[in-house]
Formats: C-alpha cells, structure tokens, sequence
C-alpha cells in the first residue's frame, strides 16, 4: 500500500481474523497538523420500520498524549424526525492505551502487556486454562481421573465406563480425540447400549458441556488430555 492509504483488521475474543477494511486518504481518513489520525465511520440513513426516519454517523481520532499513551476518542452521532417532531443527539468516548514494549511485532505479545485491553485479559485467561496435549497419535493411554461438574474438578479414578481400559489415539482434532479400544470392555453409561470389546470398537472422545463452561479456553479435547494418560 501507498503511504496515502492503510488497512484494518478486525479479530473476535481468540485473536482470528473476522473482517478488515481498507482506507484512503482524504476520503476515509485525515491527517491533522498536530499528527493526529482522523477517521471517518460510514453514514447509514433510514426507518428501521419505525414511525420515524434518521441518520447517524460518527469517527475515531487517534493520537499520543503528554506521556505517550495512546487516546482514542470515538464519537458517534444522529440526527431525524419521528413524525414531525427533530431530534438528535451525540455522543463522545476516550479511551487511553499505554505503550506496549518488548513485543516483538507480536500482535499477541503486544495485547498481552495492554492493561486497559479487554483482549489481554481474555489472553492472559485463555493461556493459564489452555490444556496441552498430554499423548500423542500412535501412543496408548489409560483413563485415570474423571471431572465432576458438581464440584468442578478433576476426581481419582475413571468413570466406570470406561475402567480397567487401554486404548490406541488414532487421531487429535482441535475439538475432539478418536481412541480405539485395545484393552478392557468400554460400557456406555446406558443400560441399552450394548458392551464394547477390545479390537472391535473406537470412538471419539471430547471435552463435555459442564467442563467447556468452567474452562472455556481450555481448548476442545482438553478434558480428555486431563483424564486420560499415556501408558509408559
């Protein structure tokens, strides 16, 4: 891109790239004397089904402050009638953002040092429940614990259905774990279900409603890396 023009990037709560947007100067943006970036939102105009009609439209200007911090200033505004009657009104919000060092041109490095930034605090979350594959495709495990949603946390010894068991990871997706049965009966929890032996059953396991809502940055499969172990 030219010096006359940029590009944005929107990212949701995991740091992935949902949208962007790209800007010219003069029509999107403006440069002021003193530095500071002005930028222009688009302007929507309508009825929504209402009784009456407006428009709104707003911006952001970005510059440092006396101490080097970051501010934003967001303002937003309308105007319209309902009926016969005008109406507007405005609004204007500042924001400071402290300089981030030492990140390395790492976006995440970067959110991670920013106090006032609702995306560090997620990241800085998501790294202490994120749960590391503790096995490998290929390798044998044995269930040795379970999660109790009762009292949120990890147990001694496995759930029935799945005790005195040994099985071969066949495959490890970010939202579950496939195990094929190589040692022991597998006995699903209904009374209807038939019982599984060794050699003639796989299936998948992966993380349950109750653990994803007490360790929502755990990851997919990360109850199964904390129940099972691998076999030495």
């Amino acid at each position: 891109m030219s010096k006359d023009e940029f590009a944005s990037e929107y990212l949701d709560k995991n740091l992935n790239i949902t949208g962007s947007r790209h800007y010219l100067r003069g029509q999107d943006y403006q440069v002021g004397n003193d530095g500071a970036l002005e930028i222009k939102s688009a302007s929507q105009c309508g009825s929504n089904d209402s009784p009456g009609v407006g428009c709104s439209w707003g911006g952001i200007k970005l510059f440092l402050d006396q101490t080097g911090n970051l501010a934003v200033i967001q303002t937003n505004s309308g105007a319209g009638l309902i009926g016969i009657v005008p109406v507007a009104s405005g609004s204007k919000y500042l924001s400071l953002f402290p300089p981030v060092a030492g990140s390395a041109g790492s976006l995440s490095a970067g959110l991670a040092q920013c106090p006032e930034s609702h995306a560090a605090q997620r990241q800085r979350e998501a790294a202490k429940q994120k749960v590391l594959p503790s096995f490998a495709v290929g390798d044998i495990v044995t269930p040795y614990r379970h999660y109790d949603a009762t009292q949120k946390e990890f147990l001694p010894g496995p759930y029935i259905s799945v005790k005195d068991t040994r099985w071969r990871v066949k495959e490890i997706t970010d939202q579950y774990v496939r195990l094929e049965l190589i040692e022991g009966e597998y006995k699903p929890s209904s009374s209807k279900a038939p019982v599984y032996k060794a050699g003639e059953f796989s299936t998948t396991f992966f993380s349950s409603g109750n653990y994803k809502a007490a360790h929502p940055y755990a990851g997919g499969p990360g109850q199964i890396f904390e129940e099972f172990k691998k076999v030495e």
